[in-house]
């Protein structure tokens, strides 16, 4: 398992519909979605990770809300944000 992994990339993966679980990459420092225009739901398990420096959910129209799990992230210290 890549414990150590800074960069998740799912962009234009167009069947997913659900955020993986990320409890087990919580060094992640970039997390992009962009263009997975069928994601619905965004795992809780996003709210741990305290690395993240960008978070990229651009096009991604039809997630319903996101977790309250997010509101524990930092975003003064995330330094580029696009949520749909």
């Amino acid at each position: 398992m890549a414990k150590n992994l800074k960069v998740l990339d799912l962009t234009n993966c167009k069947c997913l519909t659900r955020t993986p679980d990320l409890f087990d990459f919580l060094d992640l420092e970039i997390l992009i979605f962009a263009g997975c225009s069928k994601l619905i739901t965004v795992d809780c398990s996003i709210g741990k990770l305290q690395l993240l420096k960008t978070l990229n959910m651009d096009r991604c129209d039809s997630v319903e809300e996101l977790p309250e799990e997010v509101d524990s992230l930092e975003f003064d210290r995330v330094h580029h944000l696009w949520i749909f």
